[in-house]
């Protein structure tokens, strides 16, 4: 609110500037407008406000009119003051502020009326009269300030209002100096205090401007470090101030996170420049326990992070940074290892896959991949004995029967049961059956040369050398039978004998 006060005034003041025996802009929204009557002392320079050259122990008399603007008789109360320094780092000249201890004379001493209230009828004027002594010594620099005006509310706009009630104020600044001596500008540090501004807990640095000059656009930069530590815990940069003469700028470092304020040792560091002259400050400070508590307790904001006081944050805040980091590192790392993982896995996949298809052969490649489509209990029955991969299986099973029936013979003497190769009804060749020598007068059940048994595991990628491997294993059975049954036919003649 002091914030939106200020902007308002100032551009006020700026706007009355620029004008002369005008009204001041936005004056009639309080029903009133304000004309400054210059007198033969005004700077010819200066327009709009009283810019006066005066001597020492000089009596004269400053005019300033009030116009009725309004639809109803108003009552304006006028005062003076001295021109300030606010915590936004602007000129104020609507209310006391800090004025340092090298100011001389203060205008609201110098500059006194003799009635602080005026009534002003509808549609007329009336003319407030100062009085300025100067005082008998000579004085460099200059004294700034302004006359205030304020209408104060009827009756009737108070019982309307409730609570609240508009009070209109306007200002028309004066500036009084004796000689055009240039006085270059300096700075000094001031006290640093705790203190509640908007109800917040603020450490607050005092700027002091000791030399009677209006100083603008100064850049000041702050920050506040504990004294066993590096880290601040409060910091301001690049704030531009315009320093009012003899005044003390309050730098204001508001805690609006919440956090409050912790007893102990600190240091306050201050850098200003203005026109490429910098100067640079430090004081230390101590903030005492029951001073934090009384902080802490009346700052409105303190419940949003409750026992974290500024100035003790600063271990734990870099610990958990630490941590955080740390933790998002080790993700990180688990996550490419993942990732690399499964490419690296893909690879050795796709590679093994490219072998077992290599030899397979493109036609194998065909029949494979027609395989690995079906479901398994369907494969033996869908395989085409004209398919090239099934007549190179049939013609491999007929000679290993083959072999197995000539070691048969050179083993025992004796003819095994040649396999006949059926045919169909085209004339071409089907699949070879194998066909089991009787045992105990019974006949084994007949295997099919590409039948596929219960306990086979499938794996799509393997799967022709499964078939194969199912494939061998009656051939296996067939060769043990035959040798079982040549066994025993070779032990009946011997029977028959005996």
């Amino acid at each position: 609110m002091r914030k939106i006060t200020s902007i308002v005034t100032a551009l006020i003041v700026f706007l009355s500037a620029a004008l002369i025996f005008v009204p001041i802009a936005g004056a009639s929204a309080a029903g009133y407008t304000l004309t400054p009557i210059l007198p033969e002392n005004q700077d010819p320079g200066s327009r709009g406000y009283y810019d006066l050259w005066v001597t020492p122990g000089q009596r004269q008399e400053i005019t300033l009119r009030v116009n009725n603007v309004g639809d109803k008789e108003i009552e304006v109360v006028v005062d003076v003051f001295t021109a300030t320094t606010n915590l936004n780092g602007i000129v104020d000249y609507t209310a006391p502020g800090f004025s340092d201890e090298t100011l001389k004379y203060n205008l609201s001493e110098i500059i006194t009326l003799d009635n602080e209230a005026v009534n002003i009828p509808v549609d007329e004027s009336r003319d407030i009269v100062l009085t300025l002594a100067m005082p008998d010594e000579d004085f460099e620099g200059i004294l700034l300030g302004a006359i205030r005006t304020a209408r104060e509310p009827t009756q009737a706009e108070i019982d309307a209002s409730g609570m609240i009630v508009e009070r209109f104020s306007n200002v028309i600044p004066i500036k009084i100096r004796q000689t055009e001596t240039e006085i270059a500008p300096d700075f000094l540090m001031g006290s640093v205090t705790t203190e509640l501004v908007n109800r917040r807990a603020s450490i607050v640095a005092e700027v002091r401007n000791p030399k009677p000059r209006l100083v603008t656009g100064v850049a000041a930069s702050a920050s506040i470090i504990p004294k066993d530590s590096d880290t601040p815990i409060f910091e301001m940069s690049n704030i531009k101030v315009d320093f009012a003469p003899n005044s003390i700028f309050p730098f204001t470092m508001v805690d609006r996170e919440g956090y409050g304020l912790r007893a102990g040792n600190y240091i306050a560091k201050i850098e200003l420049e203005h026109e490429g002259t910098a100067w640079q400050f430090e004081e230390e400070f101590e903030i005492l326990p029951e001073e934090a508590d009384t902080i802490n307790t009346g700052a409105v904001n303190q419940q949003q992070n409750p026992g974290n006081p500024l100035g003790s944050s600063s271990e734990g805040t870099s610990l958990m940074a630490i941590l955080g980091i740390g933790g998002g590192i080790i993700l990180i790392a688990l996550v490419a290892i993942i990732l690399l993982t499964n490419i690296s896995k893909r690879k050795a996949y796709s590679a093994l896959r490219q072998e077992r298809l290599g030899q397979l052969g493109q036609q194998g490649v065909t029949e494979h991949i027609k395989q690995s489509a079906q479901p398994l209990d369907q494969r033996a029955q869908t395989q085409q004995p004209d398919a090239p991969l099934a007549e190179s299986t049939q013609q491999q099973q007929q000679q290993r029967q083959n072999q197995n029936q000539n070691q048969n013979q050179e083993a025992y003497g004796q003819e095994s049961a040649p396999v006949q190769q059926p045919t169909n009804a085209s004339g071409q060749e089907t699949a070879p059956v194998q066909q089991s020598t009787k045992t105990s007068g019974q006949e084994s059940a007949p295997v099919r040369a590409n039948e596929i048994t219960d306990d086979q595991s499938y794996y799509p990628l393997f799967a022709e050398e499964a078939v194969y491997e199912v494939k061998d294993k009656p051939k296996a059975h067939n060769a043990a039978v035959e040798r079982r049954d040549a066994q025993q036919q070779k032990a009946q003649p011997e029977q028959e004998r005996r």
